[in-house]
């Protein structure tokens, strides 16, 4: 069954765009009515400020190209969806919001991701990658032009094959996302065991690793899991976190998933 348009997509597919180089975030926010300044802010990351029809979204000068074009994108989510209220969005509500739904960060984040990674687009040049890896996510992340954790994330979503994405820092785990088929009990640690590749990574010994196996126990806190492997990839972003990929590919630990949604037995 095909995905509900959503309100970003139809907006993009309202002004003709039909490749992700297209996407132009300003061009985009000039058509809703908000003009983008790049200033200097120091209570927050970006803000929107309109009236009647008519917005500026200001974003931090302080910030990269891809932070940027997704806190242009967040700030016509608020645009769209919460109009009539004003937002000062600090670096720890963009693209990093709480799992709350009515959130309205967290919403802002979803049109973003929408706006700048429509599945409309994103679906058909995924389904060319064979497995979900470092590979396949940086060809996304240079396609869509956004960040790599932002693709990781999007890619989790796709459910195409069973895989957990994880954020780690030398203080533990900072965020992760599952596939949708993923059993809800599988939780990577929080802490980063010392055998796992990541562990290497955050400690700077590696830049990244190749896919590999290792052992499931490694990764996850449950009885009888000993014997189970998973496939494990890490890299190391620019400000020292390790961007985890972890697959899923023993039987024993797919026992939930169901048959109608992934392809990886077929695949391996």
């Amino acid at each position: 069954m095909g995905r509900n348009l959503t309100r970003a997509e139809l907006h993009l597919m309202g002004l003709g765009i039909t490749e992700p180089k297209e996407i132009d975030v300003r061009a985009i926010a000039y058509d809703a009515g908000a003009a983008v300044r790049v200033r200097k802010l120091t209570r927050c990351e970006a803000r929107i400020v309109g009236v009647g029809d008519k917005a500026i979204i200001s974003i931090s000068e302080d910030s990269g190209f891809q932070r940027r074009r997704f806190s242009v994108a967040h700030e016509l989510g608020h645009w769209a969806l919460h109009r009539g209220r004003q937002f000062e969005c600090r670096s720890t509500d963009i693209d990093n919001a709480a799992n709350d739904p009515l959130n309205p960060e967290r919403q802002a984040d979803d049109y973003a991701a929408d706006l700048l990674m429509p599945w409309y687009l994103f679906m058909p040049l995924l389904g060319h990658a064979k497995h979900v890896d470092l590979a396949s996510l940086e060809h996304m992340q240079r396609s869509f032009d956004v960040s790599l954790p932002a693709t990781a994330i999007r890619i989790a979503e796709a459910n195409v094959e069973p895989v957990i994405v994880a954020c780690y820092d030398q203080t533990g785990r900072r965020w992760f996302s599952r596939s949708k088929d993923v059993p809800d009990r599988w939780f990577p640690v929080e802490q980063l065991d010392p055998d796992t590749y990541a562990a290497d990574v955050v400690a700077g010994k590696r830049e990244r690793t190749h896919m590999s196996p290792i052992g499931a126990d490694a990764w996850f806190d449950a009885e009888g899991i000993s014997e189970c492997e998973v496939k494990e990839q890490s890299i190391r972003l620019s400000d020292g976190k390790a961007l985890v990929i972890l697959r899923i590919v023993d039987e024993a630990m797919q026992e939930d998933y169901g048959r109608n949604s992934w392809r990886s037995k077929q695949r391996r």
